[in-house]
């Protein structure tokens, strides 16, 4: 009877530490409010917002009666805004933008209609966040993807203003928290991620390097959120390969003990694909992705004593597999699984 509590316990504390970490899974808000033309607030007003990066179709709120709607756990995207009352010309805002961990800010005006009718406006959305305290710099995958960084997330959180060699602002290293979906992913001695998540799975990466929220009050450098990608209601996928060829380098071995040794990589192959979709449309996607890092490489003085350094292989596997599931309007149960593995012909050569 006593092992039965223990095993029931264990099993109620992990249950709750996971819904513990959900609540920080990095999530955006939409708010703002509804007025005439005069300023005064319109009550009842129908907000409707429709994304790619929704699973459901739509989202619905009416205003209160002093105009405010507000939407809450929205995933990172581009958003349509349409606004509808009876008596008013039904208005339509398109490419409104909201980022994970953060607020957009969107206020309307509506005018007067004796008839249907419906406007639509193409432009800038707002992108200062008016409610946000926190200092850093969000990554979306649109400019991860045009950064000259190596496909690693290391270099892309060290390219983050502020942050150097893994600190920030001079902080010590050791004192960063990673998250990854909103599960704490830090080795507690080196500071670093656990494991890093494949490239091709990341879809954003946020990094504050000052003035952190209350459940990061651990944290005296930097808070580093990784949110991986979920798939879609159409499927969509990439293949990409980049090649590091010994032609392309050079070395400084000259005048040196090393002279004539090889230097750096004799060659590295760098491939990735993924696939994401509807398991059920509106209801269960699905991502995966894998990603294979081959190297052959050199270390200066190794074999040791002997005159040409010998070549060394590694390679780096990184597959990832993602579940996300619509249980109704308010609930989201989200699923991923991944792993990194090496091979490597002389770990202890260095």
């Amino acid at each position: 009877m006593f092992v039965r509590k223990i095993f029931l316990f264990l099993f109620i504390l992990t249950i709750a530490s996971s819904f513990s970490y959900s609540q920080t899974v990095p999530v955006g808000k939409l708010i703002g409010t509804v007025t005439d033309t005069e300023g005064l607030p319109l009550p009842g007003a129908k907000v409707a917002i429709k994304s790619p990066s929704l699973i459901l179709p739509q989202m619905v709120s009416v205003t209160s009666e002093k105009g405010f709607y507000r939407f809450t756990g929205l995933p990172s995207g581009k958003y349509q805004v349409k606004i509808e009352m009876p008596g008013m010309k039904t208005l339509i805002r398109e490419g409104i933008v909201v980022r994970a961990g953060g607020t957009t800010t969107l206020n309307i005006t509506l005018e007067l209609s004796p008839i249907e009718e419906t406007v639509t406006v193409f432009g800038k959305a707002p992108t200062v966040d008016l409610q946000k305290t926190t200092t850093g710099t969000t990554f979306t995958k649109t400019l991860i993807g045009n950064l000259p960084i190596p496909r690693l997330l290391s270099a892309i959180y060290n390219a983050a203003p502020g942050m150097f060699s893994r600190t920030s602002h001079g902080s010590d290293a050791r004192s960063n928290k990673f998250l990854i979906d909103g599960v704490m992913h830090t080795d507690p001695v080196t500071g670093d991620p656990i494991m890093e998540v494949g490239f091709e799975a990341i879809d954003e990466v946020i990094v504050d390097t000052g003035g952190h929220q209350a459940e990061f009050g651990q944290a005296k450098g930097a808070v580093v959120q990784v949110i991986t990608k979920s798939g879609g209601n159409n499927f969509s996928g990439e293949v990409n390969l980049f090649v590091r060829p010994l032609k392309l380098q050079d070395d400084n071995t000259k005048g040196t003990p090393f002279e004539g040794q090889f230097v750096g990589f004799d060659h590295q192959y760098l491939s990735g694909l993924s696939l994401g979709g509807p398991v059920k449309k509106d209801k269960v996607w699905f991502f995966g992705s894998f990603n294979l890092d081959k190297q052959v490489f050199y270390v200066q003085g190794f074999p040791y004593e002997e005159e040409q350094n010998a070549p060394i292989k590694k390679d780096i596997y990184s597959p990832f597999l993602k579940l996300t599931w619509q249980i109704d309007s308010k609930n989201k149960l989200m699923a991923s699984g991944y792993w990194r593995g090496y091979t490597n012909d002389h770990r202890d050569a260095a």
